[in-house]
């Protein structure tokens, strides 16, 4: 039990010591506007990325927030190759 509290710790400091380092700001080249920008700074905030059970959910706001909501996600183990 201690060790998964000290994992499950570990694995939030990792995740915080990885946003403090996020330059949300380099999002601008997406030519987004000030509402925007600040949806995205809440968006990679570490209370929120903690709502594990809302991930897909934030795939989505992320793409909205871009406008690029037609990309999808491709799992290479999903995809079937053809030989031709």
């Amino acid at each position: 039990m201690m060790t998964e509290m000290v994992l499950q710790r570990s694995g939030i400091d990792q995740v915080q010591a990885m946003l403090r380092h996020l330059d949300v700001e380099a999002f601008e080249l997406f030519e987004l506007g000030a509402v925007e920008m600040e949806q995205l700074r809440h968006l990679f905030e570490a209370e929120t990325i903690g709502q594990l059970e809302r991930r897909h959910a934030m795939v989505e706001d992320f793409k909205s927030i871009l406008g690029i909501e037609e990309m999808s996600w491709v799992r290479a183990d999903r995809l079937e190759w053809f030989d031709s």
